[in-house]
């Protein structure tokens, strides 16, 4: 990118501030993390800006990328390819019918349990209103996850918009949520079935020892 006079940019780090600098060697510093998002730009070495601004502008321009900061230590800064944000904004809509389809999901299944609790309770069915809060279970089980890859396509979509990496920071935080969730409600789910399967072995042991 050629940048119009002023050519020169300056940063400014602690109320210190160095430079000259042109535009390639400032794009450098922001690719190889030198400058962080509490760093601040300026050209004409009186109205700065955060260097984040920068980032964005420089991606917006066809440049290495966009800037990425992940919260909670995780990752440093670092730089999305402009491919690689393409890709992230064309699953926004990918990640928005398969919210829709969880959260279709647990509507199905909360009103299964209300018409199998109506059912449960006005025909003395004790099986039948069992079966209804375990709909229930299910139902509000899907809602988490539906929510959560939600967010994940809209800030995904806002992100295709402005070319803000806020918002892909955002949807990747949902995401995160989406795939922690899930993996917790697995290891449940599995510990689970290896609970019934160890009773019914120790209900199967003890009949046969009864019997004999």
């Amino acid at each position: 990118m050629s940048e119009a006079a002023p050519t020169w940019w300056y940063f400014r780090r602690a109320n210190r501030e160095a430079g000259p600098l042109t535009w390639d060697e400032l794009t450098a510093l922001l690719s190889a993390s030198k400058l962080s998002g509490e760093d601040e730009v300026s050209q004409d070495r009186a109205t700065w800006k955060p260097a984040g601004a920068v980032q964005a502008m420089h991606a917006g321009a066809g440049g290495a990328g966009v800037a990425l900061n992940y919260s909670g230590g995780l990752v440093g800064p670092t730089m999305l390819s402009g491919s690689a944000a393409q890709t992230v904004v064309g699953m926004a809509m990918y990640v928005r019918i398969m919210s829709v389809l969880i959260l279709l999901v647990a509507v199905l299944a909360l009103a299964a349990a209300l018409l199998m609790g109506i059912f449960g309770i006005s025909e003395g069915n004790p099986g039948l209103a069992a079966a209804a809060l375990v709909y229930m279970f299910l139902g509000l089980l899907y809602l988490a996850p539906a929510i959560y890859l939600s967010q994940c396509a809209t800030n995904f979509r806002l992100f295709g918009r402005t070319n803000e990496p806020a918002f892909l920071n955002k949807g990747l935080s949902a995401q995160k949520s989406f795939w922690k969730y899930t993996a917790i409600t697995a290891l449940v789910v599995i510990g689970l079935y290896l609970l019934i399967i160890v009773a019914a072995v120790m209900l199967g042991v003890l009949s046969g020892a009864h019997m004999v």
